[in-house]
């Protein structure tokens, strides 16, 4: 487990990056990406992405 996967529950993350969408705050190809890895259930590789943008 890396340092983030420890400092953010996969539920938590999943918050952050569903208000992150709904508010229309990302790029569009951010946009694409964190979809992608939420289809895949990795919330917080999302939330990484939403950060990185």
């Amino acid at each position: 487990m890396n340092g983030s996967e420890a400092s953010w529950s996969e539920g938590a993350a999943a918050e952050v990056v569903e208000e992150f969408l709904d508010r229309g705050l990302l790029s569009a190809a951010t946009e694409r990406r964190v979809r992608a890895l939420r289809s895949r259930g990795d919330d917080v590789a999302a939330l990484e992405e939403v950060l990185k943008d």
